[in-house]
């Protein structure tokens, strides 16, 4: 199915696709988690696990209830499913993050990150920054803002991800440059991700008056912006290697992750328009690809 096709189905039962890939969030969160653990060799520490999985949950579950009407114009089945299971998904993520919060805390681990996280999550899907303009006071969510919306969630997920397990480590091996090109080459490919996922709702959020940066560029020169700001990333990350930041396999890796994720997407989208859930699985593949080769490059 074409990446701007709208897909009309009755309300009355779930879109079990939709809720899996709801569902996905907080496992996916935690695969990414403990290889970030695994590969700092500092073994796998549940309740950071646990406290990251919550909070993907708990920020996935207040978007769905929050895109209503964006996600009734592109999928009305899918959105009655992310509203009729959000409540219970937002309670069981709410008592996660409070259990684990409290573990955390006794060990003297309960870091000012994890708050951050959660209230980034709500002014990301809710209205509640004030600003001022010509008339008068306004609010808007992080999600109404075009790139600052991609921005806040790579920045949210490389912070989870990456600074939950070094804030839960008593020293690593590896040095801070290495890290923070780890870290920044996950948070673009989080980026990347919002982005095509924009480009797969492209339709729901202009009838909905979302903007995006791809109501703004089109699909194509979106699809350029990516190909032309990861082929600068890889120069970069080539520079690092000249420079012994990271190793060759280090660099080998984010560079084929960054020049491979976005020409996939591309060809299932673009050239093939495979169909939506085919389509879908390979737009939200690069979190776990990212984690399975930190886990590799972690064991060698």
């Amino acid at each position: 199915m074409p990446a701007n096709t709208v897909r009309r189905a009755s309300p009355a039962r779930n879109d079990w696709g939709a809720l899996l890939l709801l569902l996905s969030m907080p496992f996916v969160a935690g695969v990414c988690v403990i290889s970030v653990q695994i590969y700092l060799g500092e073994g796998v520490k549940p309740l950071t696990v646990v406290m990251v999985a919550a909070l993907a949950l708990f920020i996935y579950a207040l978007n769905g209830l929050s895109d209503g009407a964006e996600d009734a114009i592109n999928d009305e089945r899918r959105a009655a499913t992310l509203r009729a299971n959000a409540w219970w998904t937002l309670g069981v993520s709410s008592l996660a993050v409070v259990v684990a919060g409290v573990l955390l805390l006794l060990r003297g681990r309960l870091h000012l990150l994890y708050p951050i996280l959660m209230l980034v999550g709500v002014a990301y899907s809710f209205r509640v920054i004030p600003a001022f303009s010509g008339s008068g006071l306004r609010r808007f969510r992080l999600k109404d803002v075009p790139f600052v919306k991609n921005l806040s969630i790579g920045c949210t997920w490389a912070g989870a991800v990456f600074l939950g397990p070094l804030l839960d480590t008593e020293g690593t091996r590896h040095s801070f440059g290495r890290l923070a090109i780890l870290g920044a080459s996950y948070a673009i490919i989080a980026v990347e991700n919002s982005m095509f996922c924009d480009l797969r709702d492209e339709l729901g959020d202009r009838e909905a008056g979302v903007r995006t940066v791809v109501g703004y560029l089109g699909r194509s020169r979106t699809f350029t912006a990516i190909f032309v700001s990861n082929l600068l990333w890889s120069t970069l990350v080539g520079t690092s290697f000249a420079f012994a930041i990271v190793n060759g396999a280090t660099a080998a890796f984010l560079t084929v992750l960054a020049i491979g994720y976005p020409f996939a997407v591309w060809l299932a989208t673009e050239r093939f328009a495979v169909r939506r859930g085919v389509a879908n699985g390979i737009i939200e593949s690069s979190a776990v690809i990212f984690a399975l080769g930190l886990v590799v490059l972690g064991l060698c």
